[in-house]
C-alpha cells in the first residue's frame, strides 16, 4: 500500500536571511487534525506517527531525512525536524508531507542524517523517563541526568524540556573528541529562567574544576547574558553582553558563534535572533587548546553554578 495522502509544505523565502542554507534542519511543528490517527479522526495509520514522511518531490520518490521529536496520536500534534538540502533566500522552498500508509509499522526516521557533521551535539532534552538525554547526532554524545526527575521532564518551547531546580540538577556529557575542540563553535538553546540563583548559573559549561587548560562557558548571571573564553596561565580574556537583561518566566532563544582563529576573535551573541553588543575584557590570542573535561548542561562539575528554569 502506498501513502494515501500528501500535502505541500512551503518555506517562505523571506524567513531565510542573507544566503541559501545547505542541509538545513527545518522544524515542522503544530497540531494538525489530519495527522491524528484514523482512530482519532485523522489519516495517520501508525500510533507512533511512523507513516509520516517528507520528500523533495511531488512523486514521493526522494525521501528526506527526518526526526520525530514528538507525536501525539490523539490530536495530530507533531514536532519533527527535516533536513532540507537547500533552503532558498530568493524563492520559496517546497517540500512534500506524506501520510496514511497501513503497511508501515517501524520508524522511517534517519535521525543522524538530519544533523550533518557540522553538528557535534544536539540535545532536545525531550525524554520523559530514565536518566539519559540522547544526542541526535552521529557522535552519540548522550547526556546523563542526576536522576530520573533531576532535572524534571516538562513541556518546552519546542516539544519536551528539562526543568532545572537551581540546586544540584544538571545533564552531564562525558568528554569525547567530537566536542573537545573549542576554537570554532556555535551554541544555542531555548531557556526560560525562573530566577537567578547564586553566582553565574550556567546554561552550558565545559571546564575543569581547577580552571586549568582552555575552557569556556555560556551562562546567565543576574541581569546579563555572558560568554567567557579563557586560555589559563598564558592568556586570560573574556567578554560579556551589557545591553540585554534576561527576563524571567519567558522563553528566550539564545545563540553564540565564536571563531578563535578569526581576525577579531570576537564572539557574537544573539537574543531571539538579534545580535548583542559585546564588551571586551581582554583579548586572547594564539591557539585555544582542546578541553577534555565533561560538558555540563544547567550546571558545572562542582554543581555550584546551577541554572533555575
Amino acid at each position: 500500500m502506498a501513502y494515501g495522502f500528501y500535502r505541500t509544505v512551503t518555506i517562505d523565502k523571506t524567513k531565510v536571511p542573507n544566503t541559501d542554507q545547505t542541509n538545513f534542519p527545518v522544524l515542522f511543528s503544530g497540531t494538525y487534525s489530519y495527522l491524528a490517527t484514523v482512530a482519532n479522526g485523522g489519516k495517520v495509520q501508525n500510533a507512533s506517527g511512523f507513516d509520516i514522511i517528507f520528500t523533495s518531490d511531488s512523486q514521493g520518490v526522494t525521501k528526506l531525512d527526518h526526526e520525530i521529536e514528538l507525536y501525539t496520536a490523539a490530536s495530530g500534534l507533531v514536532v519533527m525536524w527535516i533536513r532540507v538540502p537547500t533552503v532558498s533566500t530568493s524563492a520559496d522552498t517546497v517540500i512534500y508531507l506524506w501520510y496514511g500508509n497501513a503497511d508501515i509499522s517501524s520508524s522511517q526516521e534517519t535521525i543522524t542524517g538530519v544533523w550533518d557533521s557540522n553538528f557535534k551535539g544536539v540535545w532536545h532534552l525531550k525524554e520523559t523517563t530514565g536518566t539519559t538525554n540522547a544526542d541526535s547526532t552521529i557522535n552519540a554524545n548522550n547526556g546523563t541526568k542526576v536522576a530520573a526527575t533531576e532535572p524534571n521532564p516538562v513541556t518546552g518551547q519546542i516539544g519536551g524540556a528539562q526543568d532545572f531546580d537551581g540546586s544540584n540538577d544538571k545533564v552531564s556529557v562525558t568528554q569525547s573528541a567530537s566536542i573537545n575542540d573549542l576554537s570554532q563553535i556555535t551554541i544555542s538553546a531555548w531557556v526560560n529562567a525562573a530566577s537567578f540563583p547564586g553566582i553565574a548559573p550556567r546554561i552550558i559549561d565545559k571546564r575543569n574544576a581547577n580552571a586549568d587548560g582552555a575552557f569556556l562557558w555560556y551562562l546567565v548571571s543576574p541581569g546579563n547574558i555572558n560568554f567567557e573564553a579563557h586560555r589559563w596561565q598564558t592568556v586570560d580574556g573574556n567578554w560579556k553582553t551589557t545591553t540585554y537583561n534576561l527576563p524571567t518566566d519567558t522563553w528566550i532563544y539564545l545563540a553564540l558563534t565564536y571563531d578563535y582563529g578569526a581576525t577579531t576573535n570576537d564572539p557574537v551573541i544573539y537574543v531571539n535572533g538579534v545580535s548583542q553588543t559585546i564588551t571586551e575584557l581582554g583579548i586572547p590570542s594564539g591557539t585555544l587548546a582542546a578541553e577534555t573535561e565533561t560538558l555540563n548542561i544547567g550546571n558545572r562539575n562542582a554543581q555550584d553554578r546551577a541554572f533555575d528554569n
